[in-house]
């Protein structure tokens, strides 16, 4: 047997060696697996046959043009870009708002708010079992903003964005906490408080940690900000520069925390509005009307007034 025989050698090095290889023998496979045929069966070129098997792409099996994604827009109070695309039941939603009315100081509290949408809880949840509800209706959701320059008139533009997949059955529930998100806030001071709190803690950990590993992006984004405006947005809520914000903010939370809460209300307000708003989905032909019309009904639902008054949060200087 394959075991008395093994156990009938000695132990230590040699004796693990003698081992193993009389296992082998003994199942007839030692010729094709000694050290010294393996060796050389890896260092031994591949034939001409075993090469041309290989699977190879060259520059002229590669599109002269790139395939354009099918886009119907239809303008109107709410800008509609649909994507016909096979996705395979499941739509895509994501509703863009202009980032026009934020005032400029409190564009570094704009992560910390993104966060808050989904992470902070709602009139009608908690933040867990907020998680757990999109996490049972929905493929995901998230909110987050974006920036860039038009080509050609070089004119800077921002918007913040929310959205979320789900299969169509479900477009109903991912619209619904599309809703609850941006119209209906979390009222328990306390609670929204804590999870501030503890959102800052988590992100200066967050950063503190990731611009170790990534010190040439880091200083890419400080040299970009003094060139261009998207370059001074990213510094602002990404780079050193929103780190120091975050530790002043956690300096603020100590001695005056509603300050901050105060700063998030303020955002929801300048953001959460009826003022050229753009809506972007991908699905199939058969799903996309009706995204369409969830997503007027759900911008119609928007406020339409702009706040004006100001918080002021302490904010370090922008680098030279």
């Amino acid at each position: 047997m394959l075991f008395q025989h093994a156990a009938s050698h000695g132990t230590g090095q040699g004796g693990h060696q003698h081992r193993v290889q009389g296992m082998v023998a003994d199942s007839g496979l030692y010729a094709e697996y000694r050290p010294q045929g393996l060796q050389e069966a890896q260092v031994a070129p591949d034939s001409p046959e075993a090469l041309a098997s290989i699977p190879a792409l060259g520059v002229e099996d590669l599109p002269k043009e790139n395939s354009r994604i099918p886009e119907d827009i239809s303008q109107g109070a709410l800008v509609t870009l649909c994507h016909d695309q096979p996705t395979q039941g499941i739509g895509y939603a994501t509703l863009l708002l202009p980032m026009e009315a934020v005032p400029d100081e409190l564009v570094p509290l704009l992560p910390l708010f993104a966060r808050s949408l989904t992470e902070m809880g709602t009139a009608k949840h908690d933040f867990s079992s907020f998680g757990a509800y999109i996490a049972a209706k929905t493929g995901g959701v998230s909110a987050g903003f974006g920036v860039g320059t038009e080509l050609g008139s070089r004119k800077f533009f921002r918007y913040f964005s929310l959205g979320g997949k789900a299969v169509y059955d479900k477009m109903d529930e991912l619209f619904a906490i599309f809703e609850e998100a941006l119209l209906e806030p979390l009222t328990d001071q306390e609670c929204a408080l804590e999870r501030i709190g503890e959102m800052l803690l988590e992100t200066r950990s967050r950063l503190e940690e990731a611009y170790q590993a990534a010190g040439n992006a880091v200083i890419s984004t400080r040299l970009a900000a003094r060139y261009t405006e998207a370059g001074s947005f990213a510094e602002r809520t990404w780079g050193v520069h929103y780190l120091e914000s975050v530790r002043r903010y956690l300096e603020v939370f100590g001695k005056d925390p509603k300050k901050l809460l105060e700063g998030l209300e303020r955002l929801r307000r300048a953001l959460v509005r009826q003022k050229d708003g753009i809506f972007s989905c991908t699905a199939e032909q058969t799903a996309l009307s009706g995204l369409c019309d969830r997503a007027r009904a759900l911008f119609a639902k928007l406020p339409e007034q702009t706040e004006t008054s100001r918080v002021l949060l302490p904010e370090p200087t922008m680098c030279a």
